[in-house]
């Protein structure tokens, strides 16, 4: 009877799984000591030495696993070498940012908006370069705006 004790996990003496939380191991915990408290309850069927040893043991190891402390033996045999992952971490942060440069300027020359006295100097050059057409005069009518054409800021304009 013992040894079929001894040979179950802690999970299965309070019943929860694996990838329980802290919180709700100690809520089924809870639970069995209401069910299974000496002075609460007069069967001994359920050792409650039992679900108090498995839960100190859980309670114990997601402490530790909490706290990032490892007790694998291949943790142990294998350290991790910092050097190696440091050096690799540069080198994919360095690889990371030289091609989202590459992504964003892949030999496309990106058009800046011209300011508008940028806008009118370029209209009074292609206006002396070039003689000025019916068609020609309504497009570039339709781009500069009334207060543009009159070199004044729209709230002078709106004024006047």
């Amino acid at each position: 009877m013992q040894k079929e004790q001894q040979q179950r996990s802690p999970y299965e003496i309070l019943g929860v799984g694996r990838f329980t939380t802290q919180k709700e191991i100690r809520k089924r915990y809870l639970q069995l000591c209401k069910m299974h408290h000496p002075d609460i309850s007069a069967s001994s069927s359920v050792d409650f030495r039992e679900i108090t040893v498995a839960y100190e043991m859980l309670a114990n190891n997601k402490h530790q696993q909490s706290l990032g402390i490892k007790h694998h033996s291949h943790y142990h045999n294998n350290p991790v070498s910092t050097r190696i992952w440091t050096k690799r971490s540069y080198m994919f942060g360095f690889a990371l940012v030289a091609f989202t440069f590459l992504y964003a300027y892949e030999g496309k020359s990106s058009p800046r908006a011209l300011l508008p006295h940028e806008r009118r100097k370029l209209a009074a050059a292609a206006q002396q370069q070039l003689p000025a057409t019916k068609e020609q005069d309504q497009v570039k009518s339709s781009d500069v705006t009334p207060w543009q054409a009159a070199g004044i800021s729209f709230r002078e304009w709106r004024k006047g």
